[in-house]
């Protein structure tokens, strides 16, 4: 749409040849008056004309104006949702691995038990089992533990403080916390891949950690095991080692 404030030229011919025979003409010819009158309706159409002109632009002008605000609101609307849906696919995902990881640590657990002829519970299996691999008789953590996490850290860049009562507690109650969040046992499939991503970058070290000291055990040995913080992620040898995914 196009608006233009420039008379239409035969308008401004005919207006100029009016106003010429009025100004050569005598006031008191006969058709003088009726020439003036004449011209002065021309002018009275030329003036509306261009008056419709003027508020046929500014409600363009307008109209363009709430074009633009709308297409800024939608826009805006627009990347509200799409971030909200990438908010959506991020609770997803950590809802998916994190119901996944207990199943998976579960049959690691179970491994552990039969091997020791007990049929505990899994919370008192995964105590039974990390006061063997994973803690000190003082409560502090043994040396090959205190250097995995310290690698966690290093390749994830973050920080988990191994050493602090919150590591600690976040360790012990892991199972627990996995299994008062999500209540599905869920399956195992051999073959298929685990993705360690929780909703915390402790969790999901103490969750590493634990997954390496099965792995050390000779337990979990048939699945692939990885984990994510923020994008970055490491991926657990069946050694119980950790090492950076480059594909991550």
């Amino acid at each position: 749409m196009e608006c233009r404030d420039a008379m239409p030229r035969p308008v401004l011919t005919k207006l100029r040849t009016l106003l010429e025979e009025i100004q050569n003409q005598d006031d008191a010819a006969p058709k003088s008056k009726s020439r003036k009158r004449k011209a002065l309706e021309e002018l009275n159409v030329l003036e509306a004309h261009m008056e419709g002109q003027k508020e046929a632009k500014r409600a363009y002008k307008e109209t363009k104006k709430a074009y633009e605000e709308t297409k800024k609101a939608l826009e805006k609307t627009i990347g509200l949702l799409e971030q909200e849906n990438r908010n959506y696919v991020v609770q997803l995902a950590q809802h998916q691995s994190v119901s996944q990881t207990r199943p998976i640590l579960e049959v690691g657990l179970q491994h552990y038990n039969q091997n020791r002829g007990r049929n505990t519970s899994y919370t008192k299996a995964s105590h039974d089992f990390e006061n063997e691999t994973i803690f000190e008789p003082s409560g502090s953590l043994q040396p090959w533990a205190r250097e995995t996490c310290e690698k966690f850290e290093k390749h994830l860049h973050c920080k988990i403080m191994p050493g602090s009562r919150e590591f600690h507690e976040a360790l012990w109650d892991l199972y627990k916390d996995l299994s008062r969040r999500h209540h599905s046992t869920g399956g195992f499939t051999t073959g298929v891949g685990l993705v360690i991503q929780t909703p915390s970058p402790v969790q999901t070290g103490a969750v590493v950690l634990l997954m390496c000291a099965l792995r050390l055990k000779g337990y979990l040995l048939n699945i692939q095991i990885r984990a994510e913080v923020e994008g970055k992620a490491v991926i657990i040898t069946k050694k119980g080692k950790l090492k950076v995914d480059q594909f991550g």
